[in-house]
């Protein structure tokens, strides 16, 4: 309804773009397969412990969908520097958090 209409959005957890793809500007995209299957196995091979997860940009875990059409080259370009930015952000956190005890986060 939204291409019909001439509406932009974003995808929130998957790329929806073969449904609309001229609406579509880009989506987050949570990419768990990965983890579930590693989860699964360690589960299968005894080796399962319960831990927190924090998985990103970095990671993997979440993913920038493609741009659509409607999204003009310099705005691409600025997305793309944010995106690393954030990535250059989580391993200096994570490097930060190595160094502090974890009873002081």
């Amino acid at each position: 309804m939204a291409e019909q209409r001439g509406v932009h959005g974003f995808g929130q957890a998957s790329d929806v773009s073969a449904f609309a793809p001229k609406a579509q500007l880009t989506a987050i995209v949570d990419n768990w397969n990965p983890y579930y299957v590693a989860r699964a196995k360690a589960v299968m091979d005894g080796s399962w412990k319960s831990q927190d997860i924090w998985g990103g940009i970095k990671s993997g875990m979440v993913e920038i969908a493609p741009y659509g059409d409607a999204v003009p080259a310099d705005v691409r370009a600025a997305a793309d520097k944010i995106k690393q930015a954030i990535v250059d952000a989580a391993s200096t956190l994570s490097r930060a958090r190595s160094r502090i005890s974890p009873a002081k986060w």
